[in-house]
C-alpha cells in the first residue's frame, strides 16, 4: 500500500527552511514597512506646515512671505504658530523642558552618535494635535542656494520647485511622532524650510549629487528633507 502524507523528518526540514527564509527576509520587510510609516508621516508634517503658511498668506492677502510680521521677528512668531497650527503643548524656546515637546536625545542615522537637545533652543517649540513636534525659527537659519544655482530641483510639498532667489522665511525642525521613538535623525527627526512663496523645501539640497552640503549621516542634528523630497517622499537610504 502506498504511503500517504509526509514523514516527520520531511516536516521538520520544511519548517526549518521556512524559518531560515523568514529570518533572512523579515528584517527587510519590517524596515520597508517602517519606512513607509515614516514617509507618510513626514509628508503629512510638510503638508501641515505648508497648509498653515498658505492659509496665513491667503488670510493676509500676501504673495511674499517676507512681508509677514514674523519674518526675522521671533517675538511675533508664537502668534502665527498658535493661530495657524493646532497647538496642544507649548515648550517656549526649548526643544525639551518640563513640557517635553521633543525627546531628550537623538541618535545619528548610522547610530554612531547620540546628541542631547535638553539645552538646545529655537524661537518657538510646540507639539500639535497630530502628535508632531515642531521647533520654529524665522529668517534664514542656513545658507541659501546650491552649487548648481538652484535651491531645490525636487518637488516642493505643493508640487512646485522654489526659485533660486527665494528667501528662506522659516526653518522648522520636526519630530514626526513627538517624543516617541526611534528618535533618530533621518527616521523621525528632520529639518525643512519655507521660502518666500510659502513652499516647503530644502535650501541646501544639491540636485547634482543628491547631497546636503551641511549634513551627513553621522551629523548631530535633524536630517534635511532634500533627498526624500526629491525622491517623491521616498526614503531610499
Amino acid at each position: 500500500m502506498k504511503q500517504q502524507g509526509f514523514t516527520l523528518a520531511e516536516v521538520l526540514v520544511t519548517i526549518g527552511i521556512i524559518g531560515i527564509v523568514s529570518t533572512l527576509t523579515l528584517p527587510a520587510l519590517l524596515q520597508n514597512y517602517q519606512n513607509k510609516v515614516y514617509e507618510s508621516s513626514l509628508k503629512k508634517t510638510a503638508n501641515t506646515v505648508s497648509n498653515a503658511v498658505q492659509t496665513y498668506m491667503a488670510m493676509e492677502d500676501m504673495s511674499d512671505l517676507t512681508n509677514a510680521d514674523f519674518y526675522n521677528n521671533s517675538t511675533n512668531l508664537p502668534g502665527f504658530v498658535d493661530q495657524y497650527f493646532k497647538v496642544v503643548n507649548r515648550c517656549g524656546t526649548k526643544y525639551n523642558d518640563g513640557n517635553k515637546c521633543f525627546a531628550e536625545s537623538y541618535r545619528s542615522l548610522d547610530k554612531s552618535k547620540t546628541f542631547s537637545l535638553e539645552s538646545s533652543t529655537c524661537s518657538y517649540a510646540v507639539s500639535i494635535s497630530d502628535g508632531m513636534a515642531l521647533c520654529f525659527d524665522s529668517g534664514s537659519a542656513s545658507s541659501s542656494g546650491t552649487s548648481n544655482g538652484n535651491v531645490d530641483k525636487g518637488e516642493a510639498a505643493t508640487g512646485k520647485a522654489p526659485t533660486a532667489n527665494a528667501n528662506e522665511v522659516l526653518t522648522v525642525k520636526v519630530d514626526i511622532n513627538g517624543v516617541n521613538g526611534p528618535n533618530i535623525a533621518g527616521r523621525d527627526f528632520f529639518r525643512m524650510s519655507v521660502n518666500s512663496d510659502g513652499l516647503v523645501y530644502d535650501p541646501n539640497y544639491d540636485a547634482n549629487d543628491g547631497t546636503n552640503s551641511t549634513w551627513n549621516e553621522s551629523s548631530k542634528g535633524p536630517m534635511p528633507i532634500g533627498r526624500i523630497l526629491a525622491n517623491g517622499w521616498k526614503i531610499k537610504y
